[in-house]
């Protein structure tokens, strides 16, 4: 939420950034009122969050917490259409 705050007030000081690609893990018991925070601001296009992934193929562990397999995860993924 910092990172939009700032943007958003820089955005009212210099015209730019025009829009914010905001920042939300998917996977925590906090994602829906995060995206749900990051939402209310009008530069906001898009939540970025990044799955949590292997080094190497081989140590791929399938439903790792975090990971694209991890019900949590795909749980607060469903909620980006919820928020626009």
């Amino acid at each position: 939420m910092g990172e939009t705050q700032w943007l958003t007030q820089l955005h009212q000081l210099e015209n730019a950034p025009t829009a914010i690609v905001a920042h939300a893990w998917f996977h925590t018991s906090n994602s829906e009122e995060v995206m749900a925070r990051q939402a209310q601001f009008p530069l906001v296009r898009g939540i970025r969050s990044k799955p949590v992934t292997a080094l190497e193929p081989g140590l791929v562990k399938q439903g790792q917490a975090g990971s694209m397999q991890d019900p949590k995860w795909l749980e607060g993924f469903s909620r980006l259409e919820k928020y626009g």
